[in-house]
């Protein structure tokens, strides 16, 4: 289901227009992205109330710490129930790799589900320059090495992911963008039949679902958009 594929972004520190956002897209919308705005207004009990719904979670936090803080929050994290984690890939191999394996070990104990822990290579808001790619795979060689389930990346950098690390390694794809849609701030962008036609597992969509008029005609659009890519 292509539904499950596509994360809406809740960038917003409004927990009431992300409570509205959410009854808007009803069954359409099953993957939802907290980022650092929300969590920090709403904290966990937010994350709870929409895993609750029977929604999935991104946790976009962008953990760069010390193994055992950015462990601890992990932790955190998986007992929530969160689906997806990540990291920024510049804390490390070692690190991340310590992360990785302790808290698969606590998972494991705890009979808790492991989330997705993912990478965070460059930002799509970063222009994109010469080497970009090589910077990108260079952080893709940290997270495949410490034992991270994949990477956030662009739409420009997915052929060369999947190319050197196998479709098994997760991407998922932020600065998705309709054609009629404004740019904002994303510099590295692309559609959802773009990303998912270069194989991305994952895109996050955020303003032109939340800020649109009709927030549920846009999902719907992005989703009719995907679905081009599975013919």
């Amino acid at each position: 289901m292509i539904n499950e594929k596509i994360i809406v972004a809740l960038d917003t520190d409004s927990v009431e227009q992300a409570r509205t956002i959410i009854t808007v897209l009803g069954e359409k919308g099953i993957f939802y992205k907290v980022g650092i705005s929300l969590f920090t207004k709403a904290g966990p009990d937010f994350i709870k109330e929409i895993v609750g719904m029977g929604k999935k979670v991104f946790l976009d936090m962008k953990f760069f710490d010390i193994p055992n803080s950015m462990l601890l929050a992990s932790i955190a994290g998986a007992e929530l129930g969160v689906e997806i984690i990540n990291y920024h890939c510049l804390a490390g191999e070692k690190p991340l790799k310590e992360v990785k394996d302790l808290l698969t070990e606590y998972c494991s104990k705890k009979s808790i589900k492991l989330p997705y822990l993912i990478g965070v290579t460059v930002l799509t808001s970063v222009e994109n320059e010469g080497n970009m790619k090589d910077v990108v795979l260079r952080m893709c060689h940290i997270a495949k090495n410490a034992g991270l389930d994949g990477v956030v990346c662009s739409t420009m950098e997915l052929n060369a992911i999947k190319e050197q690390y196998g479709i098994e390694f997760k991407t998922v794809v932020p600065g998705i963008r309709m054609p009629e849609n404004q740019m904002d701030d994303q510099k590295r962008s692309g559609t959802p039949f773009s990303a998912f036609t270069q194989g991305a597992d994952y895109i996050v969509v955020g303003r032109p679902i939340i800020k649109a008029v009709n927030p549920r005609n846009a999902l719907e659009n992005i989703i009719a958009d995907a679905e081009k890519a599975l013919v």
